[in-house]
């Protein structure tokens, strides 16, 4: 059917009318019936003008004014059809408005997405180290207790030292101890290290946790003297080692060589101190002082706190240094055990993860507030012909909202496809890196966190449209056509949320560039060793095989020299701690001229490490005076040492150390003679200065566990099993674990700061993503609603190269007062991570300035073609389309 103009605008009249009788009538409908339907008249010409069919032109005047019977149907529904039928058809309009825009819901919701992704990813990261109790009975009661030296640092307790703090203290329900080792596995398939903890009876109880077969620790099973031979096996060990098999309570097993009768097995999700079996201890009353090799947890009385465990247990600290001159002056220092757990520095890099992707939700949303602002000024004819028809301020409002909130909906769920994504990697990611990190899981406080932060968010970003778009001035839009331009005050709000997004946006760059600056500088740390071309290999000897120092010493030096034999090898030692394993042994360093004065406690504080002959070259660790230890460096000979040339200033500043003599641990035994100085080294921590650390030799004190270094002068093939080979020619039944490249283990100690910088770097690229969509956004929008302006400027003679200054400019305006907001609250953030920057200040100018200036370009970038396309308009086709 075909209908002229009359015969239209007759038909829409009718509609009216009849659509008036339904609801009576109201002063709306009698004021703007008639204009409702000229403007209908003129959307059917604009369509035909465009080429479209009169069928088509009339469909799509309707669809741009929602269509008469949807009116209807939204007005009945505020008139008393019932809330849930008006929410229903909220939903609906919703949806009929995504499928008209596809093209914006798409950008609007992928934006939703990564904001609330992100910050779902690193709530569940959050909410695994540090929000969520640790899986024991009661942990809030749990602590960790530290001795701590006369110097303030922490230590491990000595046995009699824990046996006084378990017997005479008055706060603690409980109190266990345990250390950690690695121990061969053998008759269970290929022989394999596990990592093992030796724990008293007491530990499992104060943890509040049982085995989910056979049983625990006795108290007669770690007793002083030789401890019961029984052993509980992780969950996962179980697993892998014996096959789930319910049997293997009972059996007897191979560990270190000996027979151990597996009595339990551990549940699953059992992780403490990632053991993979824990075996009795028995600490020795008679054992000497000076020997910290305990680590303590207890359970706190009800009522206690860590505050009084502390005073209590320095009472007793206290009355031993009076008692005992080698506990002079020590101390105690108790905190939670979550605490202890996860460090302050990890907690903080957390946390500041968190508030960086907080940051860049908050992006995310301001983008999608502009985007809805946007789309409410092109959509002002439609809303003002519903207010027209009677539709409130409120009822406007809530159905913007609501199609705010289903844009949040449908972002979250996008989100947490990439959560699950993400979450996948990150339980991939090395052991060690973040404590707890194998527990982050997408469990029920995640999605509660998402769906949370996607209402805030949507809600958040539809607000400020939804309240600009119901103050619309209904007359003046549908006497204007519906071309007006945004109002002033929406236009200065659209551009004030572009300045947010600068302002945010410098915040997480100069987060991201400052840990990017700190960690060039640890990366370029010098360790005091060579990594290129070096490979470690942690060997673990059962002590019942090799009773002897002389069998221990002979293993190893018959192992370096088979080693040596392989074609490509250069030289090959041995070291009793692996480079940058956590492990760090120290005792006190007396000068033999400064003994008299400290014939207890020591001159000084050091490491020590025991190294075989042929070590420093194999490391690549420089030999700055006298000479390296030798084959005539035995037990029955001089003692002999050689030390750092830290730990050289410190006891002898200004002279030369070679040949002087010096007490190790004690004074009461016999000196050691000072054969040369090497470079410092920094094997526990990168980011540490350089600490005094004093060498033996192999050949005067036997260690059973040791980690062979193997340096090669190029690539070598299948080098890591012609090691295996070389190992197993001098023991068949003694395991070796992965082999590693020594950088390999260097880049594993800078993995948690790296981990941190990477993800705020993302977080930075992600926010000038934000930031170019936002100010492209903008001024594209701009060129839309000038274009008239635009086109007089163009007809009154203004070159094109005066309109691209003009609109690029006003971009730079808004990007500079954003760079300026950023950078003061910039300045506020980084006083929080300054504890995590190394040798890196929290205002470093190059940081700040190179921020600004990346946004300054990305500001050119985003305005440039929107204004290139502006300098292009035809002016009478600008004027024309008015």
């Amino acid at each position: 059917m075909n209908l002229n103009r009359e015969g239209f605008v007759d038909l829409i009249r009718g509609w009216l009318k009849r659509f008036r009788s339904l609801l009576g009538p109201t002063n709306a409908d009698r004021d703007m019936t008639d204009e409702m339907a000229f403007h209908l008249q003129m959307e059917v010409e604009k369509n035909l003008r465009e080429g479209m069919s009169p069928a088509e032109a009339r469909r799509t005047a309707r669809l741009a004014f929602g269509g008469v019977e949807r009116f209807k149907e939204e007005v009945r529904a505020d008139r008393g059809i019932g809330w849930i039928n008006a929410i229903g058809q909220d939903l609906r309009h919703t949806v009929r408005g995504i499928r008209r825009s596809p093209g914006f819901a798409a950008v609007a919701i992928l934006t939703l997405a990564l904001g609330i992704g992100a910050a779902s990813t690193i709530f569940s990261v959050v909410d695994a180290v540090v929000i969520a109790p640790m899986p024991f009975e009661d942990p809030d009661r749990l602590v960790s207790i530290e001795e701590v030296n006369p110097e303030g640092s922490d230590f491990s307790a000595s046995d009699p030292n824990y046996l006084d703090f378990r017997d005479r203290n008055q706060s603690l329900v409980s109190l266990a101890a345990f250390r950690l080792d690695r121990l061969s596995l053998t008759g269970a398939g290929e022989p394999r290290l596990v990592r093992a903890g030796a724990v008293t009876h007491s530990l499992f109880p104060t943890l509040g946790v049982g085995p989910a077969l056979g049983r625990s620790f006795r108290p007669d099973e770690d007793q002083p003297g030789a401890p019961a031979k029984v052993v509980v096996l992780s969950f996962d060990l179980w697993q892998r080692a014996f096959g789930g098999d319910s049997a293997v309570v009972g059996r007897t097993i191979q560990l270190k060589g000996q027979e151990f009768l597996v009595i339990g097995v551990m549940p699953a999700g059992f992780r403490f101190l990632n053991a993979e079996a824990w075996l009795p201890l028995a600490p020795n009353p008679s054992a000497d002082r000076d020997d910290h090799w305990l680590s303590m947890i207890g359970r706190l009385r009800p009522g206690a706190t860590a505050e009084r465990a502390q005073a209590d247990l320095v009472r007793i600290a206290t009355q031993n240094g009076v008692t005992y001159p080698a506990s002079k002056g020590w101390s105690v220092r108790v905190q939670s055990l979550a605490e202890w757990a996860v460090s302050a520095n990890v907690r903080q890099s957390a946390l500041l993860l968190f508030a960086a992707v907080v940051v860049l939700l908050l992006m995310a949303c301001t983008n999608v507030t502009n985007l809805l602002l946007a789309r409410a000024t092109a959509r002002r004819t439609e809303l003002s012909v519903r207010m027209a028809l009677g539709a409130g301020q409120g009822r406007l409002i809530r159905q913007l909202l609501t199609e705010s909130v289903v844009l949040g909906g449908l972002g979250a769920l996008a989100g947490l496809i990439g959560v699950a994504w993400a979450l996948g990697i990150i339980r991939g990611l090395p052991a060690g890196l973040v404590p707890r990190l194998d527990t982050v899981v997408l469990n029920g406080r995640v999605l509660g966190f998402a769906t949370l932060a996607a209402l805030l968010a949507s809600l958040g970003a539809g607000v400020l449209p939804a309240l600009q778009a119901s103050k619309a001035d209904v007359h003046s839009t549908l006497k204007q056509g519906g071309r007006s331009g945004s109002s002033f005050g929406q236009h200065r709000l659209r551009e004030g949320l572009v300045i947010a997004q600068v302002a945010l946006a410098v915040i997480l760059l100069v987060g991201g560039g400052l840990m990017i600056r700190s960690l060039t500088r640890l990366t370029q740390v010098d360790p005091g060793f060579r990594t290129e071309y070096a490979w470690t290999v942690p060997l673990q000897l059962p002590t019942t095989q090799y009773r002897e120092e002389w069998q221990v010493a002979r293993f190893y030096n018959a192992v370096a020299g088979r080693i040596g034999l392989i074609p490509g090898v250069r030289s090959a030692g041995s070291i009793n701690v692996t480079p940058f394993s956590g492990t760090n042994f120290v005792n006190d360093v007396t000068p033999e001229e400064r003994a008299a004065e400290h014939p207890s406690a020591g001159y000084l504080q050091a490491g020590w490490r025991i190294v075989s002959p042929g070590y420093f070259e194999s490391a690549g660790v420089q030999l700055l005076k006298g000479r390296d230890f030798g084959d005539g460096d035995i037990a029955e000979g001089v003692g002999v040492a050689m030390i750092s040339k830290t730990l050289a200033t410190r006891l002898w500043p200004g002279q030369d150390p070679i040949g002087k003599r010096l007490f190790w641990g004690g004074t009461d035994g016999k000196p050691r003679t000072v054969i040369g100085v090497v470079g410092d080294i920094r094997d526990v921590a990168l980011e540490a200065e350089p600490a005094p650390v004093l060498f033996l030799t192999t050949r005067q004190i036997a260690w059973p566990e040791m980690t062979m270094v193997v340096r090669t002068d190029r690539a070598v093939p299948n080098l890591e099993d012609q090691i295996r080979r070389a190992v197993w020619a001098e023991d068949a039944n003694l395991p070796v674990p992965t082999i590693r490249a020594m950088a390999a283990t260097r880049a594993q100690a800078i993995a948690a700061p790296r981990f941190t910088a990477a993800i705020l770097a993302g977080f930075a690229a992600a926010a000038l993503l934000l930031a170019v969509v936002g100010l492209y956004g903008v001024l594209s929008f701009a060129v839309v609603e000038r274009t008239r302006e635009i086109g007089v400027r163009i007809a009154l003679g203004a070159e094109p190269a005066a309109v691209v200054s003009m609109l690029v400019g006003r971009g730079l305006v808004l990007t500079g007062i954003g760079i300026g907001i950023g950078l003061i609250g910039a300045i506020g953030l980084t006083r929080l991570m300054q504890s995590l920057l190394y040798q890196t200040a929290g205002t470093d100018p190059i940081t700040f300035v190179g921020a600004a200036l990346v946004l300054i370009v990305v500001a050119l970038m985003a305005g440039f073609a929107p204004a290139s396309r502006a300098a292009r308009v035809d002016p009478i086709t600008a004027l024309r389309s008015e």
